[in-house]
């Protein structure tokens, strides 16, 4: 008789391989982070806002970063991330 809380280890495994995706409005996200990157470097010269939807779209990128080359690099991205959106902030305010 299996206990409660005791599961098959293949089910385990399938949860744990789960691939995670990317909803549509994080997709619709990231492609108008790129647009408004390319906006911002090529024809309005805007350092900002280029500093800002860079660090947005490496943002949104960690998890598949940390997938492919793993766990380490995925987190200096997501701390170089968070480091350029602070920096793109204190650029455009001050």
């Amino acid at each position: 008789m299996r206990s409660k809380g005791w599961q098959y280890p293949e089910e385990d495994e399938m949860k744990q391989k789960k691939k995670q995706r990317y909803t549509h409005a994080q997709l619709s996200s990231m492609v108008l982070s790129v647009v408004l990157f390319c906006y911002s470097v090529f024809l309005a010269n805007d350092i900002p806002m280029a500093f800002l939807t860079g660090a947005f779209f490496l943002f949104m990128l960690h998890p598949v970063i940390s997938r492919v080359f793993g766990e380490t690099i995925g987190k200096i991205v997501h701390s170089f991330s968070v480091t350029l959106i602070i920096g793109a902030f204190i650029l455009a305010f001050f």
